[in-house]
């Protein structure tokens, strides 16, 4: 008991616990574990031994690519690959600070950037284990899409196959060169960013996802630049990011744009919210992908490596959610009422 003799108050002491993530214990908070790694306990544990496989590879190797000469262990805060999984998604779902991040699982600073690569690195290369991870050649799209379409059960199949394609924007510090600050200021956003291309099918399925621009660039020229392709006969929604678009032996579907001085009719209207009620489903995509807060907020990295390569990891992640789960409801375009 400790007496504050000039407020006279009567303060009790308790016994400081340090505050540390406790894998163990989240585990069995089912929605609190879902909070904070974005997938569910029946997920991370379908997850984990593919996930281990390439932990275990990544270990072999120095951080320059060479081969380890001594075995590294776990360290203690994390000593199984168990908690490194729960480390990784955590810092992907909730973006913190680093130093935050060691904190809650008792680490350095250095400690959490060494551990989160490792971890990231297993991590993207279990999602391209599993198929989940989305294609990232523009020029070779149209053959994936096909053996996808091929690979699909024959009840499933349409007249013709529907793909939506929107820009993502992700946010990031300032550059300190000014040439750089230029590259990646967006007029649009009024801030830095950095941009990637997504394709998505009916079911919200991130299929494609171009690489890494800056945020000044069009949407447009950023798909014209990676020379995207598409199975012939297919239906392509766009927004007016992507007018005057127009691959070959596609269908393209796009709003109509506003004339100058003038007004939409009410037919053009009534168009444009059906296009948009259709579309929905690529902003789901990116929604899904979106829950990992690390491309949603201000990403803390600059390694333009690791920057590509989490975004690729997130959009994975949702792949793999949407596999486990019975996904979004789907429009009825897509799920046409068949009569006996």
């Amino acid at each position: 008991m400790i007496i504050d003799k000039d407020n006279l108050l009567f303060v009790r002491t308790r016994k400081i616990l340090p505050l540390i993530m406790n894998y163990e214990k989240v585990r069995n908070r089912a929605s609190q574990f879902e909070s904070v790694t974005s997938l569910t306990v029946e997920e991370f544990d379908t997850l984990l031994p593919v996930f281990e496989t390439y932990l275990k590879r990544s270990l072999c190797y120095t951080t320059r690519g060479t081969i380890r000469l001594n075995k590294l262990n776990y360290p203690s805060s994390l000593p199984s690959a168990a908690h490194i999984l729960f480390f990784t998604l955590s810092y992907l779902k909730l973006n913190p600070l680093q130093e935050q991040h060691g904190a809650s699982f008792d680490m350095s600073q250095e400690s959490v950037s060494y551990w989160f690569r490792i971890g990231e690195k297993s991590l993207n290369a279990a999602m391209k284990k599993g198929g989940y991870t989305p294609h990232r050649d523009g020029s070779t799209l149209k053959n994936v899409l096909e053996r996808k379409i091929n690979n699909e059960p024959k009840e499933d199949k349409s007249d013709g196959e529907h793909y939506f394609i929107d820009a993502s924007d992700r946010d990031i510090q300032r550059p300190n060169n000014k040439e750089e600050q230029e590259e990646k200021y967006s007029g649009k956003q009024h801030r830095h960013t950095i941009k990637n291309t997504c394709i998505s099918n009916e079911k919200s399925e991130i299929l494609y996802l171009g690489q890494t621009f800056s945020g000044q660039a069009h949407d447009k020229k950023m798909a014209d630049e990676e020379l995207l392709t598409f199975p012939d006969g297919c239906f392509l929604w766009k927004d007016l990011g992507y007018q005057g678009y127009l691959p070959e032996n596609v269908h393209s579907f796009e709003p109509y744009k506003k004339p100058k001085g003038g007004e939409l009719t009410n037919l053009q209207k009534q168009e444009n919210q059906l296009i948009a009620s259709i579309r929905i489903v690529v902003e789901h995509a990116i929604g899904g992908m979106k829950r990992c807060r690390i491309v949603k907020d201000t990403i803390r990295i600059y390694a333009s490596s690791i920057r590509d390569r989490v975004v690729e990891t997130c959009a994975a992640l949702h792949n793999f959610r949407l596999s486990q789960r019975k996904g979004y409801k789907q429009n009825v375009l897509f799920n046409p009422i068949t009569t006996n």
